[in-house]
């Protein structure tokens, strides 16, 4: 029985996922499979729209069983961006700021304000781009207030100070993705960021979430604050890491 196999036995057994989006999740994680492909092919595949979201999802819950299914998924992408980053990313240098897009509830955006100073991380991989316009696009929200269902939009502002050893957490796909325009930086899971502040326009249903990158080194050493814990984004909720 082949890995995905496996998977979609367990998708279908634990009611993962619906026939339809098994289907589209099946047909685009073969490629990790496929001795044939290279880094670049495995990369651009995960920027597909019918792979990267539910991919991401199981990673995001954090479900022990779900994740050593995709095991072999996770680090054939995480090899990949690693091979990509020695052979394709030497030189490059990043702007100050990197941005994404979201649509958040309130509830979610008053865990950030609770936790302004405090350490998160996304047990996921994290998009993110240079242009703060291709963010706004992922937050935008086309319908009235009334049938928004009361989701803001959310837009993330990263910074990247000089010291921090973000070129080894993130690597910038853009030209090997399905959506060259987008300008992507992407990050492997796990990376650190402290929240700076979160500033909400109640009125607009705007919200922008200033995080600061922190580097590995910082973050094994313990050189932040003792008062600091660290805590991750699960679905619509905040869990500390012990």
């Amino acid at each position: 029985m082949t890995a995905i196999n496996i998977l979609d036995d367990y998708l279908r057994s634990n009611n993962k996922v619906d026939s339809v989006d098994l289907q589209l999740l099946i047909k685009n994680l073969e490629i990790f499979s496929r001795g044939s492909r290279n880094y670049k092919e495995i990369i651009k595949e995960y920027t597909n729209d019918s792979f990267y979201a539910l991919f991401n999802k199981w990673l995001n819950e954090i479900d022990p069983l779900a994740i050593k299914k995709i095991a072999f998924f996770i680090s054939g992408l995480q090899l990949s961006l690693n091979i990509y980053g020695i052979k394709d990313q030497k030189g490059f240098n990043c702007k100050s700021q990197l941005y994404r897009g979201a649509l958040f509830d309130y509830s979610l955006i008053l865990n950030y304000e609770r936790n302004v100073g405090n350490i998160i991380t996304f047990p996921s991989f994290f998009s993110t781009t240079l242009d703060i316009n291709i963010a706004k696009q992922f937050s935008q929200y086309n319908e009235s207030k009334e049938e928004r269902g009361g989701l803001f939009s959310t837009n993330y502002i990263i910074n990247l100070l000089p010291n921090n050893d973000w070129i080894e957490q993130g690597f910038n796909v853009s030209g090997i993705s399905f959506y060259k325009n987008e300008s992507e930086i992407l990050f492997q899971p796990f990376c650190f960021f402290r929240i700076h502040k979160v500033e909400v326009k109640l009125d607009k249903y705007i919200c922008y979430i200033y995080l600061e990158l922190i580097g590995k080194k910082e973050i094994w050493e313990k050189k932040m604050d003792d008062n600091s814990t660290i805590k991750y984004q699960g679905q619509g909720n905040f869990i500390e890491l012990k």
